[in-house]
């Protein structure tokens, strides 16, 4: 986030930034607190993520070319993802659904 930003603006921005997709937040999912490793640094930070239930209103050019969306059925995403906070948060998204 940055400064002065709301999670919902955060979303809204890296949505059209990263992705090149026009998000509507709609509902928190969860907040995560992970401490991982960097190589590149060779340290250890703390990653504070909001992760927030969102609908996809538009698709516009990104901004960040160096990014790449790629969607995946659930089961692949759950292998694919390399933090524990963020599969935490897709189990925790498909508890809230089936609620």
């Amino acid at each position: 986030m940055e400064s002065g930003e709301t999670p919902e603006q955060t979303i809204e921005r890296e949505g059209k930034e990263e992705c090149g997709l026009v998000l509507r937040p709609s509902a928190l999912v969860g907040r995560a607190v992970e401490i991982c490793y960097s190589a590149k640094d060779d340290s250890y930070f703390e990653k504070d993520s909001i992760f927030m239930a969102s609908e996809v209103l538009a698709r516009v050019p990104p901004i960040d070319v160096d990014h790449e969306l790629t969607w995946l059925k659930l089961t692949l995403a759950m292998q694919a993802l390399t933090h524990g906070s963020h599969r935490w948060a897709l189990e925790r998204f498909q508890e809230l659904a089936c609620t």
